[in-house]
């Protein structure tokens, strides 16, 4: 009975102090303490590396009470953000719902949790189209004109891989409770890219699409290497669509018959026999040692007409 009347009298009190403060002006006391850091061991980006590790966003408990936050990255509540033209951020976005995900949990006083990590080759779109499907950095308050294709890229291009800055920067934030906790700013510098360029004569035979029902591999026959070096297994390419050269390429060169198949051939088309030259930059993995033919450009040689006098 003494502990029920005890209880009530604290309540009662507690009740009439936020009535008071509220009365007064005297707003909810602030959030506990936080500190929100990016972290990214390597330091350095080097493009000619298809894993580059992780970059984690880390928070770190600095009250005397657990805090309540969002684990995971949604691109909403939890963001990884970066800035063009020192003014317009940029947020990372997922395009497949299954890349983004959070749950809610507790962090209890001077601990420390990792918020959302994510692979960094794969947001820096390092494998061209093909990462682009998955990822975006679209603006988070738009102004006018398109966002670049990531932080490290200097624009809107075919050759993703190819169109890269000396470094990126970004920073991550989080909404907790209505306030955003925001991290310093991290500059990642980026290695210059190492490539090999290649221009060669061929007949384009097929364009077999992949199972992604959007792009295409190209296979040719060499007839004639102008510049570098072609291996014998180095005899097609990919041709992502919503570029360019995918467009032109396929509305300019002939295509002699088409095969409508719902096998593994994924509807082939298959070209006239012209001559083509075709450029390309070749791209090797520092770890794996593959190699990789970026289309840069192409051109169709004319017939030659027979001489009439």
């Amino acid at each position: 009975m003494f502990k029920t009347n005890v209880l009530k009298v604290v309540t009662t009190f507690l009740f009439f102090l936020t009535a008071v403060n509220n009365a007064a002006g005297i707003e909810n006391p602030p959030p506990p303490p936080m500190t929100l850091q990016l972290i990214y061991p390597p330091g350095k980006y080097d493009p000619g590396k298809r894993d580059n590790g992780m970059i984690r966003a880390e928070l770190r408990n600095e009250g005397l009470v657990p805090i309540t936050i969002p684990l995971g990255y949604d691109g909403v509540k939890t963001r990884l953000m970066s800035i063009e033209q020192e003014r317009f951020p940029v947020v990372l976005r997922s395009n497949y719902e299954g890349n983004t995900h959070y749950k809610i949990i507790k962090i209890q006083p001077g601990k420390s949790q990792t918020i959302f990590e994510l692979p960094l080759s794969e947001i820096f779109l390092q494998n061209g189209w093909a990462d682009a499907k998955q990822w975006s950095w679209p603006w988070f308050a738009p102004p006018a004109g398109g966002p670049p294709q990531s932080p490290i890229h200097g624009g809107i291009g075919d050759a993703l891989e190819l169109t890269l800055r000396e470094q990126g920067t970004l920073w991550a934030e989080i909404d907790i409770d209505g306030t955003q906790i925001t991290s310093a700013k991290l500059t990642i510098p980026v290695i210059k890219l190492e490539f090999e360029k290649i221009e060669i004569l061929a007949v384009c035979r097929s364009a077999k699409l992949m199972p992604d029902q959007e792009n295409y591999v190209i296979s040719f026959d060499l007839k004639t290497i102008q510049r570098g070096t072609l291996s014998k297994s180095e005899r097609s390419f990919e041709l992502y669509q919503h570029t360019t050269v995918h467009n032109g390429f396929l509305k300019k060169l002939p295509i002699r018959w088409r095969a409508y198949s719902y096998g593994e051939d994924f509807r082939p088309l298959h070209f006239g026999p012209h001559l083509v030259h075709l450029s390309f930059a070749r791209l090797r993995d520092k770890q794996s040692g593959t190699t990789r033919l970026i289309l840069l450009s192409y051109k169709l040689k004319p017939k030659k007409k027979p001489y009439r006098p």
